[in-house]
């Protein structure tokens, strides 16, 4: 009887020894089809091109923190998107697991506080809730055939910039300032990099406090074509939403430039009053230029 009972627990260990195995197996699979990916996406710089005739380049998170890959078929389908932030292990590098075919890729940079809509790469959208920031674009077509691709990107600058450097301080009565403006878009073609049509302009809020002064706003663009004009409409709140202050400008603008401004904005400032203002404009070197108006 006991040589039976041995016999039997010898067999349910023999059988528990041939289950680990199986188990490995799978998780084995498992592994495998991680790296089935036959396109690997890295961005190993963003070229930045001072107004100097070098050109450099710099680490991605040293610019943007957010990244997103997106790879559309010909036609223009999206079949995947990659969103990663700054702090992700694999920050910069995205994998794909592609048939045989051509393809379109779109990589975007930037420090906005979402993603973009990227559902049609001719129109990427970024919103006001999301905020409008420095951003870098990559584009290219490819194809994919049996054997795997390593593909080391570099993105370029897409926006314009207009800096306000207000040198008064903010008055008593004025906690918020909007500035509504047209001329650029919040939405961009990822084929090409120039701003499409919005249906409303885009729009930038600042929270300030009465006393501050030397204080800028930036506002972030995509023009339709390398150079343009944008129409700005500047409206200063109190706490309670009534207008304190309205003025509107016209500023040049240059893709990969900074149009900066610099004056008094609340000169003789009563509220609800229409102001005067001198200013003048310049361009900053770690851009492409920088504008500076009069």
């Amino acid at each position: 009887m006991i040589r039976y009972i041995i016999a039997i627990l010898m067999v349910a260990s023999l059988l528990c020894g041939c289950e680990k195995p199986l188990m490995l197996e799978e998780e084995g699979a498992e592994a495998v089809a991680a790296t089935e990916e036959n396109l690997k996406v890295s961005v190993y710089e963003i070229e930045r091109i001072p107004f100097s005739s070098a050109m450099r380049g710099v680490e991605a998170a040293e610019l943007c923190n957010h990244l997103n890959f997106a790879v559309y078929d010909m036609a223009g389908t999206r079949l995947k998107q990659i969103n990663q932030i700054e702090g992700d292990e694999d920050f910069g590098v995205a994998g794909f697991k592609l048939t045989e075919g051509t393809y379109q890729l779109v990589v975007v940079g930037h420090s906005s506080e979402g993603n973009p809509t990227m559902t049609n790469p001719e129109k990427i959208q970024f919103t006001p809730s999301k905020k409008y920031t420095d951003t870098f674009l990559y584009y290219t077509t490819f194809s994919v055939a049996d054997k795997r691709q390593d593909m080391n990107v570099s993105l370029h600058r897409i926006v314009s910039l207009c800096r306000l450097m207000v040198t008064d301080a903010i008055p008593e009565g004025v906690a918020k300032m909007t500035f509504r403006y047209k001329g650029g878009s919040g939405h961009f073609n990822g084929l090409t990099g120039y701003g499409v049509p919005m249906t409303k302009g885009q729009e930038s809020t600042f929270e300030v406090e009465p006393g501050q002064t030397n204080v800028s706003f930036d506002l972030y663009t995509f023009l339709p074509a390398d150079e343009g004009e944008i129409h700005v409409t500047v409206v200063g709140y109190d706490s309670d939403e009534n207008v304190q202050l309205e003025q509107e400008y016209d500023f040049p603008m240059k893709t990969n430039y900074i149009t900066k401004w610099t004056g008094e904005l609340f000169n003789g400032f009563t509220p609800s009053s229409s102001q005067s203002i001198t200013s003048s404009v310049t361009i900053d070197g770690e851009w492409a230029g920088e504008i500076e108006i009069p």
